[in-house]
């Protein structure tokens, strides 16, 4: 999946590029992600990271909906995202629906930096420390980034 959103302009309202929309509203749902390279990029050097449907020029390869429902029961999850490979000039992983609280296990991926990073670029944004620190814990390989 690849989505390279160049943008009419600044001010307008439309969507960003987030090719990888997770939304789930069961916690114990065991949806699996994997084997797919998941590519958003902005045209846009300088971006803000704003709401959904009114700052368009950001773009974040794996963005999570409302994962607001609670954690799954022991050894279940909601989604487990795993051997995958993810590409952004901007964000990764991201949400501005609220934290995510759900459990989900993103596992063995890599996060590869694309052309022209943006002046914003990270790989976090809004998503939690729980979950940022499950993605951080050594599975996962970074390229031209630190998590």
């Amino acid at each position: 999946m690849q989505i390279v959103q160049p943008q009419p302009d600044e001010s307008g309202d439309y969507v960003p590029a987030t090719p990888l929309n997770i939304s789930c509203e069961d916690p114990n749902a065991m949806n699996e992600v994997y084997n797919n390279k998941v590519i958003a990029l902005t045209t846009y050097k300088k971006t803000f990271h704003g709401p959904y449907g009114a700052s368009g020029q950001w773009a974040s390869s794996m963005f999570f909906v409302e994962m607001t429902h609670g954690k799954a029961d022991f050894g279940n999850y909601s989604i487990y995202l795993h051997d995958n490979e993810f590409v952004s000039n901007d964000l990764f992983v991201s949400t501005n629906y609220g934290k995510v609280n759900m459990t989900v296990k993103v596992k063995g991926n890599k996060f590869t930096i694309g052309e022209n990073p943006t002046n914003n670029h990270r790989v976090f944004e809004n998503i939690g420390r729980e979950l940022e620190s499950s993605i951080k814990d050594g599975t996962n390989e970074f390229i031209g980034m630190k998590p």
